[in-house]
């Protein structure tokens, strides 16, 4: 769910994600949805890479293509830091 912007609802996310044109199912457990599996989804970009190898985006002339891969990682919340002062 934090792949989507941090949503609180599993139906949201995979709404979310269907709408982004993911291919996704929910896997249902107990009776309700608690897991999304998704397809792999392959990107490609066309880019002016002759010239700058797409840093520069002028005259688009090649197809790129990128493996839009995600990676689970564990979501934590971000630290406070306080305003100390040095003694």
């Amino acid at each position: 769910m934090n792949w989507v912007g941090g949503v609180t609802k599993i139906d949201a996310a995979q709404s979310l994600l269907g709408q982004g044109g993911i291919p996704n199912v929910g896997v249902i457990t107990g009776g309700k949805i608690n897991t999304i599996r998704m397809e792999h989804v392959w990107v490609e970009a066309y880019v002016d890479y002759t010239t700058s190898r797409g840093e520069i985006n002028k005259i688009p002339n090649t197809w790129i293509p990128m493996d839009a891969s995600y990676k689970q990682y564990i979501f934590t919340q971000g630290m406070v830091l306080a305003r100390t002062q040095m003694c």
